[in-house]
């Protein structure tokens, strides 16, 4: 049953808060290495697919953050979806992923010229799109079981600079054809790019994860 309102209206929800309160108190995980940093440190900035937390996606990328000694965020996004958060607007996730990297500088010394983006399914098609948009930013990026819509996000043809992409799919998921061609695209316009089809494989992280995903990071940090 609704109330009325004194006014004799009826009773409305609450309106939720704008992004920019919320973006401003949103979740952030950091994780340093357990071996002391002795210079500034790369960062991973890493994005939960859809539905997901900061706290359950964590663990994904811990074990290998600490063993390539490298600074670890996780922001969480702020938009309710079932059980968990969705990204929401490119430009919302936007917003969050420069806070968590402005976050981990606060507590840590970042080297600006190793910071690295990643994410799962919808953080993996925010991945794409962010990094695209800030090539001064991120060196590279990696993609994990998520789509590019170049509709969205164009790849600047004449950068300067592109970050270099990992780009990791299941070849029973919905994203390979899709991957292959953002590969080429990427490629063409001057990136260095890693394509990873694995068979067999749906929409899940890759086998063997831990190994799979430090192989990445080293290559989109150009140490391998």
């Amino acid at each position: 049953m609704v109330l009325a309102a004194a006014s004799g209206a009826p009773a409305q929800p609450d309106a939720p808060e704008p992004f920019e309160k919320r973006a401003a108190s949103a979740k952030v995980l950091i994780f340093r290495p357990s071996e002391d940093l002795r210079r500034p440190a790369a960062l991973v900035v890493a994005l939960h697919g859809l539905g997901g937390t900061a706290e359950g996606f964590a663990p994904v990328w811990q074990t290998v953050a600490d063993r390539a000694g490298v600074v670890l965020a996780v922001p969480e996004a702020v938009e309710r979806f079932e059980a968990g958060t969705s990204w929401g607007k490119v430009e919302d996730c936007e917003t969050l992923v420069l806070r968590a990297i402005a976050k981990a500088r606060s507590q840590v010394p970042i080297d600006p010229r190793r910071i690295v983006l990643t994410g799962f399914s919808q953080g993996a098609t925010m991945t794409y799109h962010v990094a695209l948009r800030h090539p001064d930013v991120f060196a590279g990026a990696i993609a994990l079981a998520g789509r590019f819509d170049e509709s969205v996000t164009s790849v600047p043809s004449k950068a300067k600079v592109l970050p270099r992409f990992a780009i990791l799919c299941g070849e029973r998921d919905r994203c390979p054809e899709n991957n292959r061609a953002a590969a080429r695209t990427l490629e063409a316009a001057g990136a260095q790019v890693l394509l990873k089809i694995y068979p067999g494989l749906g929409h899940e992280l890759p086998p063997r994860s831990p190994m799979e995903l430090y192989e990445a990071l080293r290559f989109v940090l150009g140490v391998m």
